[in-house]
């Protein structure tokens, strides 16, 4: 049986490293292998990062906080909550001008994070907040209040 846990995996805990360190690692790979080249992340450069309104299409599946891709919806990437910027491996933020995406994480993300650990199976804890706009066969799960999951994963204790 899997062991309770205090934080869902994002991506700073499955990778250990931070975005940049991400970017550099895997990103620029694949962007390269596709004949792109993709910059380093620099949050306080606003000619990298798009003006656009953020990204809230950020949710906890098995486990894992995610986001999917706001334009092309074939992504879902882990999340780095401290450093809160996206760069889809699929369109490349093509509407965006390519330039990285902002997230904006749900209000009470530490609050549900922490309650999600009160789920035994990984497996379980899953929650896509109310206004997350997610699309896709993703579309059809159901939005939830933090509210609403909180009270449910009360029930595992």
């Amino acid at each position: 049986m899997p062991v309770r846990r205090a934080r869902g995996q994002t991506g700073p805990v499955h990778t250990g490293a931070t975005y940049a360190e991400y970017v550099a690692g895997l990103l620029t790979g694949i962007a390269a292998s596709r004949g792109m080249a993709l910059p380093l992340p620099d949050p306080d450069d606003p000619a990298e990062i798009s003006d656009a309104p953020p990204a809230r299409s950020v949710f906890l599946h098995e486990d894992r906080w995610l986001v999917q891709c706001p334009d092309c919806a074939r992504d879902c990437s882990l999340v780095w909550p401290v450093e809160r910027l996206y760069m889809c491996p699929a369109c490349w933020n093509a509407a965006r001008g390519g330039l990285y995406l902002r997230l904006a994480l749900p209000d009470e993300w530490g609050r549900v994070d922490r309650e999600a650990g009160r789920a035994a199976d990984p497996r379980l804890r899953n929650w896509i907040p109310a206004g997350a706009g997610l699309k896709g066969a993703l579309a059809s799960e159901p939005e939830q209040t933090a509210a609403e999951i909180i009270n449910e994963f009360l029930r595992y204790d």
